[in-house]
C-alpha cells in the first residue's frame, strides 16, 4: 500500500511537472509568436526603409549626374573665362605699349607745338619788318612833300612873269589838291600805323598768355600722363587680383571635386551597405522561414508528445485500475492466508501465488520507473533544445537590431556629411559672391576713371587745337596744325577704341561672372532640392500619391508656360515687324540724306560757274590798275576782314571735321552695339534652353532699349546733318557775297582766294566722299542687321519648335515614368496584399491551433482533476478496506478463540468453495468492479478505459 501511495504521489508530482512544463511551453510559444510578429513588423519596416533608400539612392545618382553636368559646364565656362582673362591681359599689355607709344607721340607733338610757337614768333618778326617798310614809305612820302614845297616856291618865283602866272596858278591848284590828298593819306596811314601798333601789342600779349597757358597745359598733360600710368598700374594690380581670385576659385572647385568624389565613395559604400542589408534581410527572411518550419515541426512534435502523454495517462489509468484489482487480490490473498493459518496443510500453493504476484508487481514497478526516467530524460533534452533554439533566436534578433542601428547611424552620418557639404558649398558661394562684387566694383571704378580721363583729354585737345588755330592765321600752317590735330584725334580715337574694347571685355567678364553666379545659385538650389528630396523620400506611400498629384499640377503649369512662350513669340514677331518698319524708315532717312548731298553738289557746281564768270570780269578789269593802287589801304582792311573770315571758315571746317569724327564715333558705337546685340543674342540662344521666359524677357528688354537708343541716335544724326547742310548753305551764300565783294579787289588776292576755294572744294569733295562711304557703310550695316534679324527670327522659331518638341517629349517621358511608377506601386501593393493575406492566414491557422491546443489542455486538465478525484476515492476505499480487514482480523481471532473445532469445517468449506465454485471469485471481482463503475458513472472520459465490463 505504501508503495502504491508513493507511486501515486510520484504520478501526481509528474503530472504537476507536466503542467508546469506545459505552461512554460505555452508561454514560450506566446513569446515566440510575439517575437515572430515583431520580426515581421521590423522586416516590413526594413523593407520599406530599403525601398525608400533605393529610391533615395536613385534620386541621388540622378542628382549626382546633374551635378556632374553642371560641374562640367562650370569648368568649361571657367576655361573660357581664363582664356578671356588671358586675352584681356594681352590687350592690357598692348594698351600699355600703346600708351607708351602715345606718350612718345605726345612728346613729339609738344615739340611740334614748340616749333609752331617759333614760327609764330617768326611771323611777328615779319610783321615788324613790314611795319619798318611802311615807316620807310612814310619817310619817302615826306621827302616828296618837301620836294613839292620847293617846287611851289620855285613856281612862286616864276610867277613873277606875267605869262606863266596862269600856268603856275593851275599847277599850284593841282599841287594843293595833291597835297591835300597826300595829307589825308598820311593821316590815314598814321592811323593805320597806330592800329597796327595796337594789334602788335595785342599779339604780343596773346603770345605771352598763350605761352603761360601752354606751360600750364604741359604740366597738366604731364600730371595726366602720371595719373594714367598709375591707373594702368592699378588696372594691372586689379587684373592680378582677379587672376588670384580665379586661382582661388579653381582651388575651391578642386576642393569641391574632392568632396564630390568623397561623397561618391560614401554613396558607393552606403549602396554596398544597403546591398549587404538587403542580403542580411533576405537571410533573416530565410531564417524566419526556417524558424517557422521549425516551429511547425515543434508544434507537430508537441502534438505528438501530447498524444503520447494522453496514451500514458490512459496507461496510468489502466495501471491504477489494475493496481486496485491487485490490491483486492492482495486482500483476498490475506484472507486466504488467514484461513491458511487455520489449515496449514494447504499454505504452499497460496504462498507461491503471492510470491509470483509480488514479483510481477516488482517487475512492473521497475519497468515503470525505467520508463519514467527515460521520459524524463527525453523531456529534459527537449527542454534544452527549445532553450538553445530560443537563445539562438534571441541572439539573431539582437544581431539584427545591431545591424539596423548601425544602418541608422550610417544614414545619420550620410545626412550629416551632406549637411556639412551643403554648408561648405554655401560658404564658398558667399566667398565667391563677395569677391565677384569687389571685382565688379573695382572694374566700375576703373571704367569711370578711364571715361573721366578720356573726357578731360578730349576737352583739352580741343582747347589746344582752337588756341593754336587762333594763334596761327596763315592758311598753310593752319592746315598743318589741322592735320596734326586730326592725327592726335585719330590716336585718341584709337585709345578710346582700345578702352571700349576693354570695357566690352569687362562687360563680357561681368556677364560671365553673372552666369557663374547663376550656376552657383543653381548648384545651391540643387543642393537644397537634394536635401528636400532626401527628406521627402523618408515619407510613406501616401506622399508618393501626393507627389503624383503635384507632378500633374506641374505638367499643367508647364503647359500654361508653353502657352505663355507662344504668346511671347507672337509678341516677338510683332516687334520684329516693327523693327523692320523702323529699318525701312531709317533707309528713307538715308535716301533723304543722299538727296540733300546731291543738292549740295549742285550748289557747288553753281558756285563754280559763278567763279568762272568772276574770272571773266577780272580779265576785263586789268586796265583799272591805277584805281586799284589808290584802294590798297581798303584792300588791307578787307584782307584783315577776310583773314578773320578765313579763320571762321577754318573753325567751321574744324567743326565739320569734329562732326564727322562724332559721326564716325556714333557709327563705331552703333557697330559696337550691334556686336553687343549679337553677343547678347548668342547668350540668349545659349541660355534659352535653361531659362526660357527670363532670357526672352531680358533679351526683349535689352533689344528694345538698344533699338530705341539707336533710333534716337539716328534721329539726332539726321537732325545734325540737316543743321550742317543749312550751315553749309549759309556759308556758301556768305562765300558768294565775299566773292562779289572781292571782285573789286586786286587780281592777286582773287587768285589766292581761288586757291583757297579750290582747297575748300577739295575738302568738300573729301567730305562728300566720306559721307557717301558712311552712307554705304550704314546701308550695309542696315542690310546686315536686317539679315541678322531675319536669321534670329528663324532661329527663334526653330528654338520654339525644338522647345515645344522637347516639352512634348519630356511630358511623354514624365507620363511614361508616372505610369511605370503607378505600375510598380500597384505591383508593390499587390505583393503587400498577398503577404498580408498569407500572414493573416498563418495567424488564423496559429490561432486555430492555439484554440485547439487550449481546448485539449483544458480537457487534459479536467481529466487530470478527475483522475486525482478518482485516486482520492480509491485511497479512501483502500482505507475503508484496511479498516474492514482489521475488523475481520479481530472477528477471526474471536472466532478462533471460541471454536477451534469448527476450524476444520470452515477450512473444508473454504477449500470446497475454492475447488467447487471457482467462478465465485470472478463474481466478487465483477461485483467490486461494478461498484467502482457505479462510483465512476459521473465521469465519462474514463468510460473507455473500463474494458473489463
Amino acid at each position: 500500500m505504501a508503495g502504491v501511495l508513493k507511486e501515486l504521489d510520484e504520478v501526481n508530482e509528474e503530472l504537476e511537472k507536466l503542467k508546469r512544463e506545459f505552461r512554460i511551453k505555452t508561454e514560450l510559444y506566446e513569446s515566440l509568436r510575439n517575437v515572430y510578429d515583431d520580426q515581421l513588423v521590423r522586416i516590413q519596416e526594413a523593407k520599406l526603409q530599403i525601398e525608400k533608400q533605393a529610391w533615395a539612392l536613385n534620386a541621388k545618382s540622378e542628382e549626382l549626374a546633374e551635378a556632374r553636368q553642371l560641374y562640367e559646364e562650370v569648368k568649361s565656362r571657367l576655361h573660357e573665362a581664363e582664356s578671356k582673362i588671358k586675352h584681356a591681359n594681352s590687350a592690357n599689355e598692348k594698351l600699355q605699349s600703346g600708351c607708351d607709344e602715345k606718350a612718345q607721340k605726345l612728346e613729339g607733338e609738344n615739340k611740334k607745338l614748340v616749333s609752331a610757337l617759333d614760327e609764330a614768333t617768326a611771323t611777328t618778326v615779319e610783321f615788324e619788318r613790314k611795319l619798318c617798310a611802311c615807316n620807310e614809305k612814310i619817310e619817302v612820302l615826306e621827302n616828296l612833300l618837301s620836294d613839292s614845297q620847293r617846287k611851289c616856291l620855285e613856281a612862286e618865283q616864276r610867277a613873277q612873269a606875267p605869262k606863266e602866272l596862269r600856268q603856275r596858278e593851275d599847277a599850284i591848284l593841282r599841287l594843293e589838291v595833291q597835297s591835300v590828298n597826300i595829307q589825308e593819306q598820311l593821316k590815314w596811314k598814321k592811323e593805320q600805323f597806330e592800329h597796327l601798333k595796337e594789334a602788335h601789342k595785342r599779339l604780343q600779349d596773346q603770345f605771352q598768355s598763350s605761352k603761360e597757358e601752354w606751360a600750364k597745359e604741359k604740366s597738366i598733360f604731364l600730371e595726366k600722363m602720371s595719373s594714367l600710368h598709375t591707373s594702368l598700374d592699378a588696372q594691372s594690380t586689379i587684373n592680378e587680383s582677379l587672376q588670384t581670385q580665379l586661382k582661388m576659385c579653381n582651388q575651391a572647385l578642386a576642393h569641391e571635386e574632392s568632396r564630390r568624389k568623397a561623397l561618391e565613395i560614401q554613396l558607393s559604400e552606403s549602396q554596398r551597405c544597403f546591398e549587404n542589408v538587403l542580403a542580411e534581410c533576405q537571410e533573416a527572411e530565410t531564417k524566419i522561414e526556417t524558424l517557422t518550419i521549425n516551429r511547425d515541426e515543434e508544434v507537430a512534435a508537441l502534438r505528438s508528445t501530447l498524444g503520447m502523454k494522453e496514451a500514458l495517462l490512459k496507461e496510468m489509468e489502466y495501471r491504477i485500475v489494475h493496481l486496485g484489482q491487485e490490491n483486492r487480490e492482495f486482500l483476498q490473498s490475506i484472507k486466504e492466508l488467514q484461513e491458511a493459518q487455520i489449515s496449514t496443510r494447504r499454505t504452499d500453493p497460496l504462498l507461491r501465488k503471492l510470491q509470483t504476484k509480488l514479483k510481477d508487481l516488482e517487475l512492473v514497478h521497475s519497468k515503470c520507473s525505467v520508463t519514467l526516467k527515460e521520459r524524463e530524460a527525453e523531456w529534459n533534452i527537449q527542454v534544452e533544445r527549445t532553450t538553445e533554439a530560443m537563445n539562438c533566436y534571441g541572439s539573431d534578433l539582437k544581431r539584427l537590431n545591431d545591424q539596423i542601428q548601425q544602418l541608422q547611424m550610417q544614414l545619420e552620418s550620410c545626412y550629416s556629411s551632406l549637411e556639412v557639404a551643403g554648408e561648405g558649398s554655401s560658404i564658398l558661394l558667399m566667398v565667391l559672391k563677395s569677391e565677384i562684387s569687389e571685382a565688379y566694383s573695382k572694374l566700375l571704378n576703373s571704367e569711370s576713371q578711364i571715361e573721366a580721363c578720356n573726357e578731360m583729354r578730349k576737352e583739352k585737345i580741343t582747347l589746344a587745337a582752337e588756341q593754336l588755330e587762333m594763334e596761327h592765321s596763315s592758311p598753310v600752317k593752319a592746315e598743318i596744325y589741322l592735320h596734326q590735330a586730326h592725327e592726335q584725334i585719330a590716336s585718341l580715337n584709337q585709345k578710346l577704341e582700345s578702352f571700349k574694347l576693354l570695357e566690352e571685355q569687362s562687360i563680357v567678364l561681368e556677364n560671365e561672372l553673372g552666369q557663374h553666379k547663376k550656376m552657383l545659385e543653381e548648384s545651391s538650389d540643387c543642393q537644397v532640392r537634394l536635401r528636400e528630396r532626401v527628406t521627402l523620400m523618408e515619407a510613406a506611400l501616401k506622399d508618393v500619391s501626393n507627389a503624383l498629384e503635384k507632378t500633374n499640377s506641374e505638367l499643367a503649369v508647364k503647359v500654361c508656360e508653353a502657352g505663355q512662350t507662344e504668346a511671347e513669340l507672337k509678341i516677338w514677331k510683332s516687334k520684329a515687324e516693327s523693327m523692320r518698319t523702323c529699318f525701312e524708315q531709317n533707309q528713307e532717312i538715308c535716301n533723304q540724306m543722299e538727296t540733300s548731298l546731291l543738292a549740295q553738289v549742285e550748289t557747288e557746281q553753281y558756285l563754280r560757274k559763278e567763279n568762272e564768270n568772276l574770272l571773266c570780269r577780272l580779265e576785263d578789269q586789268d586796265q583799272t590798275l591805277n584805281y586799284l593802287q589808290q584802294q590798297i589801304v581798303l584792300l588791307d582792311q578787307k584782307l584783315a576782314k577776310k583773314e578773320e573770315s578765313i579763320e571762321a571758315m577754318k573753325s567751321e571746317a574744324r567743326k565739320v571735321h569734329e562732326k564727322e569724327e562724332q559721326y564716325a564715333q556714333i557709327i563705331e558705337e552703333g557697330n559696337t552695339k550691334v556686336k553687343n546685340l549679337q553677343k547678347v543674342i548668342r547668350c540668349l540662344e545659349q541660355e534659352s534652353m535653361k531659362r526660357e521666359s527670363a532670357a526672352i524677357k531680358l533679351g526683349r528688354s535689352e533689344a528694345e532699349k538698344s533699338f530705341k537708343q539707336e533710333r534716337d541716335k539716328l534721329q539726332i544724326i539726321a537732325a545734325e546733318k540737316d543743321q550742317r547742310i543749312e550751315d553749309l548753305q549759309i556759308w556758301a551764300l556768305s562765300l558768294e557775297e565775299n566773292f562779289t565783294d572781292a571782285a573789286t579787289s586786286s587780281f592777286s588776292e582773287i587768285v589766292e582766294k581761288l586757291v583757297e576755294v579750290d582747297s575748300l572744294k577739295e575738302a568738300f569733295r573729301k567730305a562728300e566722299y566720306l559721307m557717301n562711304l558712311e552712307i554705304q557703310e550704314k546701308n550695309l550695316i542696315i542690310g546686315d542687321l536686317q539679315e541678322e534679324v531675319t536669321d534670329l527670327h528663324d532661329k527663334l522659331m526653330l528654338q520654339v519648335e525644338s522647345l515645344f518638341r522637347s516639352k512634348q517629349a519630356a511630358a511623354m517621358e514624365h507620363e511614361a515614368l508616372l505610369q511605370n511608377k503607378q505600375r510598380a506601386m500597384e505591383n508593390l501593393k499587390d505583393k503587400f496584399e498577398k503577404e498580408q493575406s498569407n500572414l493573416k492566414k498563418l495567424v488564423k491557422e496559429l490561432e486555430f491551433t492555439r484554440d485547439a491546443t487550449l481546448e485539449k489542455i483544458n480537457v487534459l486538465s479536467l481529466e487530470r482533476e478527475n483522475l486525482l478525484v478518482y485516486a482520492e476515492g480509491i485511497c479512501e476505499q483502500i482505507g475503508e478496506f484496511c479498516g474492514e480487514d482489521i475488523k475481520l482480523g479481530c472477528m477471526l481471532s474471536q472466532m478462533s478463540q471460541n471454536s477451534e473445532g469448527n476450524d476444520r469445517l470452515a477450512l473444508n468449506i473454504v477449500a470446497g468453495e475454492n475447488l467447487r465454485h471457482p467462478t465465485q471469485e470472478c463474481d466478487d471481482i465483477a461485483f467490486t468492479r461494478k461498484e467502482v463503475k457505479g462510483s465512476k458513472d459521473g465521469r465519462s472520459p474514463l468510460h473507455e478505459l473500463n474494458y473489463y465490463e
